[in-house]
């Protein structure tokens, strides 16, 4: 067996409370954890980037973007936003997708090039350290046949601090039991959860699949 225990967990992590639920999960005892994101398809980056900012035990992070976000948050004139840096979708998506090895779209391979590069400078961007830690944008070829190559690194002090939407979390399951200790006949509810707190809807949900400029349509 592996001399380390996995655990595994399926969740949409373009999904807030799934990202939330993920968190208190896997980052709810403040224990030194590294992010590991390898080839990320879409916005999927842009979601890793965010646990990663939201989490101070989270002490390194090793990012590998691979397809650019779909071309119809361009055609809804959406902002991305991550680590409060924000940048219009129309830079970073282009028009086509792969489908069975062979690109197929109206963007051209020069565009897709360029964009790529805009994306992974906006996720570079989007990535907090303190001034006590550092971060990169490194170029390593594992594909010879198109571009993505670049690889988005950062690493800072440990800190047992929980995420915030854990805290919060927390504080909701103290609250609700002072008030069922006070009273036991209280109505469950009436009791207002945190936004993402469990619930007979929530279960594992399948990880969409977007994306386009890359060899994976998918995660």
């Amino acid at each position: 067996g592996w001399p380390i225990r996995l655990t595994t967990s399926r969740a949409d992590l373009k999904t807030a409370s799934d990202r939330r639920n993920l968190a208190r999960a896997f980052l709810s005892q403040g224990a030194p954890a590294m992010l590991l994101g390898v080839h990320l398809c879409g916005t999927l980056s842009l979601r890793a980037v965010d646990i990663f900012n939201e989490a101070p035990s989270l002490f390194h992070l090793a990012l590998k973007p691979c397809c650019l976000p779909g071309i119809m948050h361009a055609q809804r004139g959406e902002v991305f936003e991550v680590g409060g840096h924000l940048f219009p979708a129309c830079r970073v998506c282009a028009a086509g997708k792969w489908r069975r090895g062979k690109w197929v779209g109206s963007a051209s391979r020069v565009e897709v090039e360029s964009k790529f590069a805009c994306w992974a400078d906006h996720l570079f961007l989007g990535v907090n350290v303190d001034d006590e830690g550092a971060k990169a944008k490194e170029q390593h070829v594992v594909q010879d046949s198109w571009f993505q190559n670049t690889f988005v690194f950062a690493s800072r002090p440990f800190s047992a601090e929980l995420p915030e939407s854990v805290k919060q979390y927390h504080a909701w399951r103290e609250a609700t039991a002072a008030d069922l200790s006070t009273d036991p006949f209280t109505n469950l509810s009436t009791l207002q959860a945190p936004r993402g707190a469990p619930s007979s809807a929530d279960g594992n949900r399948s990880v969409l699949k977007e994306g386009v400029g890359g060899g994976r349509s998918g995660e």
